[in-house]
């Protein structure tokens, strides 16, 4: 009985859903899911895989609709360090293995994406790792490194395919994380900007 909410929840993930080809959401949400905030450093391999199917709209009379068959490949290799009671650093080096195979061409770009470093501070604890419920809102900014590589040839009409941004940038985060025996929660906030 107590694993049918986890079965639920496999269920409702693996559901279909619809993104914009466009406008780069089909591969700009991928975060690493529940990390809980115990007080440990650690050094870890992160691997995700996105695949779409991605239907192109004819735009005149004389094309015709395309459709091409997307793999967005991630292997990420992250850590965390404590410093103190209050403060978390933790880093982000993917390499990135990005596909779009059409009826009319073939696109495989492969290389690091950009390095990412977080500085968060604890606002918030309520338990600990030992108890029965816990909860930890953290809250800093990050920095984006343009470590990735650009491919020039498809850097034009194929921009979400590229491993990297070219570009700094910088954002805040805002990780809140519950959890109440063995169920957890955690929610994160996110805002970007690019150079």
């Amino acid at each position: 009985m107590k694993h049918i909410p986890l079965l639920v929840l496999f269920v409702v993930t693996s559901l279909s859903s619809s993104a914009c080809d466009a406008c780069g959401c089909a591969i700009g949400g991928m975060g690493f899911g529940y990390v809980p905030f115990q007080k440990n450093h650690f050094v870890g391999l992160s691997y995700q895989h996105h695949s779409f199917e991605t239907v192109h709209p004819a735009l005149f009379s004389t094309e015709t609709e395309e459709v091409s068959n997307d793999q967005f490949q991630t292997i990420q290799l992250w850590g965390r360090f404590f410093i103190g009671d209050r403060f978390l650093v933790s880093g982000f080096m993917p390499l990135k293995q990005n596909t779009v195979e059409s009826t009319t061409e073939n696109h495989h770009i492969r290389g690091f994406g950009d390095a990412r470093i977080q500085a968060l501070y604890l606002v918030k604890s309520v338990g600990h790792a030992m108890s029965t419920s816990q909860l930890t809102w953290y809250a800093g900014f990050g920095a984006y490194l343009p470590t990735g590589r650009i491919d020039e040839e498809s850097r034009i009409h194929l921009p979400n395919l590229q491993p990297g941004s070219g570009a700094f940038g910088a954002e805040f985060n805002s990780t809140f994380s519950a959890r109440n025996n063995d169920l957890g929660f955690r929610s994160e906030l996110n805002l970007r900007t690019n150079g």
